[in-house]
């Protein structure tokens, strides 16, 4: 095989201008062999043109044209417009590594360059060209048209792993490429029985983006297209959560709110305000049901607070909130909510029950904490000093709030006492007589 664009190549060189025995650079003198990324534009033009055509092991002699070597400017030691040659062989390449952590995973060579700048994402429309090699064995070579989950599943084909996944998305409309993807971004130590692929087993795909449609971005879509979208996916989460299908569920409806977020809105105008409101509502409920379903307390909570930001007296955002917080171990928001809830709905047998629970719950944590505090009282009297006077840490707090009681008592009698003594002073100087009372006479 032969190195492909993308690739990371590595190998030697000296390079002369033409008709001068004199090098005027050279890898081999210099100890370290050139490394460079094949169609990057980051080396000579030549070279893209050049090591494609070379395999592992092989030594050429090339000659490049001024613009494909060093142009009109030259440099220090070429001058311009100077034809060069160059001694070269090719010693290794491998594909880009394109995994987040640059593990080698996943590693791509492009086969043949896409159109413009559009990659896939998310929910994109495409039809792709997958074949799929383990050794020797073409295990599938099909296309296949399908609306892309990045996160897997949906109506991803099956090989299309997390690491064919990954080479995926780095691809353009009309790009051909190939991914040599290992066994921890494949099918990992299970391997794929159904197809014959053993545990531990490094695939290599060639991918064809045939086509690609991406979907598009919230900014970019108009009101009906919004309403639409939120409806629908907001309609796929109840068919989840009714087939008890949680998580599937909340990714529904989290889009939905995606769709209906009001920091996108950016249709004016009572009518559609209101619309989306309450699309937005629904969908936030939705995500607090399916939150509670997986235990995840907090999520569920903060999608009722944000309900109730919309309708501060929803039943449902209350009383959601209410178990959330339950969950949370917060009794008395649970008992607040719920209080509400009866306030508004006096007969709901659900919500008295649930507000019995949390009474309950709030009378444990109070005990706990009693315990809690008596626990580290005794521990506090046990480790006093020795030599020191044992004394009872609740008659020190007794003998102390006493004190405070007398003192607090005592700056009542004199503030009664300055205000019997002012009326006295005011009454005596309206009949011209000393405040003593004395007689002046």
């Amino acid at each position: 095989d032969k190195p492909h664009a993308g690739d990371d190549v590595v190998m030697h060189y000296v390079g002369r201008v033409v008709g001068k025995e004199e090098f005027f650079d050279s890898s081999i003198e210099r100890g370290n062999p050139f490394k460079l990324k094949l169609g990057a534009g980051t080396v000579l033009p030549g070279w893209d043109y050049v090591i494609p055509t070379m395999r592992v092991g092989e030594k050429a002699l090339v000659t490049f044209a001024p613009k494909f070597a060093f142009g009109a400017k030259g440099t220090a030691k070429v001058p311009p417009n100077s034809t060069v040659e160059f001694d070269v062989e090719l010693i290794s390449y491998r594909g880009e590594d394109v995994t987040k952590d640059k593990d080698g995973g996943v590693r791509k060579s492009i086969l043949r360059r896409g159109n413009g700048f559009l990659t896939p994402r998310n929910e994109s429309t495409m039809t792709l060209h997958l074949k799929c090699w383990h050794g020797d064995r073409l295990v599938e070579d099909k296309e296949h048209q399908f609306i892309l989950s990045k996160s897997g599943g949906g109506e991803n084909p099956v090989l299309l792993t997390a690491g064919a996944l990954r080479g995926l998305g780095t691809m353009r409309d009309g790009e051909q490429c190939r991914l040599t993807v290992q066994a921890n971004y494949a099918f990992g130590d299970a391997g794929y029985p159904d197809l014959d692929i053993p545990g531990g087993a490094v695939l290599v795909y060639e991918l064809r983006l045939v086509d690609l449609q991406n979907k598009k971005q919230i900014f970019e879509m108009t009101f009906e297209e919004r309403i639409e979208g939120a409806n629908k996916v907001k309609a796929q989460g109840t068919e989840h959560f009714k087939a008890g299908e949680f998580k599937d569920a909340l990714t529904c409806y989290k889009r939905g709110v995606e769709l209906t977020d009001e920091e996108n809105n950016t249709f004016k105008g009572d009518g559609h305000q209101r619309e989306m409101c309450q699309l937005r509502l629904l969908c936030l409920l939705n995500c607090a049901a399916s939150c509670l379903k997986l235990k995840r307390w907090a999520e569920a909570k903060d999608s009722c607070t944000k309900a109730l930001s919309i309708d501060g007296d929803n039943v449902k955002a209350l009383y959601r909130r209410a178990e959330a917080s339950l969950g949370l171990s917060c009794p008395d928001e649970s008992i607040a909510d719920l209080q509400r809830v009866l306030k508004m709905e006096p007969g709901n047998k659900s919500a008295r029950q649930r507000l019995q629970q949390a009474e309950e719950r709030q009378k444990e944590v109070r005990h706990k904490e009693r315990n809690l505090y008596s626990s580290i009282f005794t521990r506090m009297a046990k480790d006093a000093d020795p030599d020191s006077q044992k004394v009872n840490v609740f008659d020190e707090a007794q003998a102390r709030f006493e004190a405070e009681k007398a003192a607090q008592l005592a700056k009542v009698e004199q503030a009664e006492e300055a205000a019997r003594a002012a009326a006295v002073a005011e009454a005596a100087k309206a009949a011209d007589v000393p405040p003593n009372g004395a007689d002046t006479g």
